[in-house]
């Protein structure tokens, strides 16, 4: 049965007297309002169970997690740690985004004064600020923090009236200053309708990027793409190398939804390692930067996916608890007693935006430090220096591993010598998908047999970027519509064939 309580807090409570638990639900039934003003000292007595060496209780068995130390302990003059996103010649200006931001907030489903909060913070605490799908709101606009400006298969805020990707629109809100990259929302059931959208198969998703970073005046542009089947994830990785063109940054979105809800293991190797294993065996890892959005609430959250191969993370969950969220989980019913959610037809309660933006900005700031001292501690200077041997656990009572024995590495390049008959694959999803999946399109390939017995295929002029901004004429199966809407994009200078 879900509680909407973290779990974190529930395994803590067998340690909790009786009394205190007792007052802990019945704080959380009936005062949730005082029950957000008296969340810190919540979470002190919660946190104070003895777990320590001395405890009286056994270390769990299994599954325990920490990060290595080192014999000799670095020391770091600050935690404001950043990675570089935009490598691509077209993006003329890259972004030095945290390395912890705020996952997407919508106007649709967060109170104004929510979001007002969230924007000061991310401009107080100098982290980027997701603004969801949709429009860019007014509220988003208040503060000029730095804005990640998501767009989804419906392009809600730059779309004409008929529902088709408008450039003007588009050019109109990304060219603001206080934009500074856009993402583009994919998903397993959210492919966008070849008749309609701006895109209907991964070539014409290259295209559509490059297209979009220069309308932005060369901003940083990528993919959300929510983990599902490898085939079509191996699709996206084929278009990139056929066309030379790449996102500047993915984010691996485990299908967790805007609250962050979604337990960390489904954003984890299943989906986060997949994308980092598959750019470096392909060669392109150097060129794209990875993003993790995931259920954040400490400092070793972060460490632990950057050990799986992110760049970066970016989280709803630990924000939202720091802006006063309850998880009630009656965010539909309008009527959040926190004021967090929208509220239908009342006035919005919890109205102290001096003292939301700074306990907003407290928590990233904190959780930053808090990432530092394991930093120190393991002997590294910057996140990207972790590795999956840093993470240790507990694989028995009396053993202990690390988190590199549960992964597979993949060195540089070796999906394409797999490819070209000269080594193995290096897992057997590579060996059962890759094969099969296709620059032109999301669906598998046929097999060779039925290949032939459809004949070729006749296919029009497509034209691309490629590598070192040098234009090139690709080779595109024709489509329902017969031509490419891409044609004449960029000036045309090689003529090379687009493969499976």
């Amino acid at each position: 049965m879900h509680t909407g309580i973290p779990d974190a807090l529930i395994a803590a409570e067998v340690d909790m007297p009786g009394w205190l638990l007792a007052l802990d639900r019945h704080l959380d039934r009936h005062f949730p309002v005082l029950l957000e003003w008296l969340r810190p000292e919540r979470h002190r007595l919660i946190d104070s169970a003895p777990c320590s060496l001395g405890s009286p209780h056994d270390a769990p068995a299994c599954g325990h997690e920490w990060m290595r130390r080192a014999t000799t302990p670095s020391t770091l003059a600050g935690h404001d740690f950043r990675v570089l996103i935009g490598s691509a010649a077209s993006c003329r200006q890259p972004y030095r985004a945290s390395v912890f931001n705020l996952h997407a907030s919508s106007a649709d489903t967060l109170s104004a004064d929510a979001i007002l909060a969230l924007g000061g913070a991310a401009r107080r605490g100098g982290f980027a600020h997701g603004t969801s799908e949709g429009p860019i709101s007014a509220q988003h606009r208040v503060h000029g923090g730095d804005l990640i400006w998501q767009i989804g298969p419906g392009h809600v805020g730059c779309r004409d009236e008929l529902g088709r990707f408008d450039p003007v629109r588009f050019a109109e809100q990304a060219t603001a200053p206080q934009v500074r990259m856009i993402e583009i929302t994919l998903g397993p059931d959210r492919w966008p309708d070849p008749g309609g959208g701006a895109f209907g198969h991964p070539v014409e998703l290259m295209l559509f990027i490059e297209r979009l970073r220069r309308l932005s005046g060369g901003k940083p542009v990528g993919i959300r793409w929510c983990t599902g089947h490898p085939l079509a994830w191996f699709s996206l990785v084929k278009a990139m190398r056929h066309t030379h063109m790449t996102p500047d940054f993915i984010v691996v979105d485990g299908l967790q939804d805007d609250n962050g809800t979604t337990p960390l293991d489904r954003a984890g190797p299943a989906g986060l390692r997949l994308v980092h294993d598959t750019l470096v065996g392909t060669g392109l890892r150097e060129r794209i930067r990875i993003g993790c959005i995931t259920p954040v609430a400490s400092a070793f959250d972060i460490a632990r996916v950057m050990a799986l191969g992110a760049d970066w993370c970016s989280s709803a969950r630990g924000f939202m608890f720091a802006l006063g969220c309850i998880q009630v989980q009656d965010c539909h019913a309008g009527a959040c007693p926190t004021g967090v959610a929208r509220r239908a037809g009342h006035e919005p309660r919890a109205r102290v935006m001096p003292d939301k933006i700074e306990r907003v900005e407290r928590f990233h700031r904190y959780t930053l430090e808090a990432l530092k001292e394991l930093l120190q501690a393991a002997g590294l200077s910057h996140p990207d220096e972790i590795r999956p041997a840093h993470i240790q656990r507990h694989v028995g009572r009396h053993a202990v591993g690390s988190l590199a024995d549960r992964l597979i590495d993949v060195p540089p390049g070796a999906v394409l010598a797999a490819e070209r008959g000269e080594g193995p694959w290096p897992d057997a999803v590579f060996a059962r998908d890759w094969p099969r999946a296709r620059a032109d399109s999301f669906s598998p390939a046929l097999p060779p047999s039925c290949q032939a017995s459809l004949g070729a295929e006749h296919p029009v002029a497509g034209v691309a970027q490629a590598r070192h901004d040098v234009p090139v004429l690709v080779e595109l199966p024709v489509d329902g519509r017969g031509v490419d809407r891409h044609v004449g994009m960029v000036g045309v200078e090689v003529r090379e064939p687009l493969g499976c």
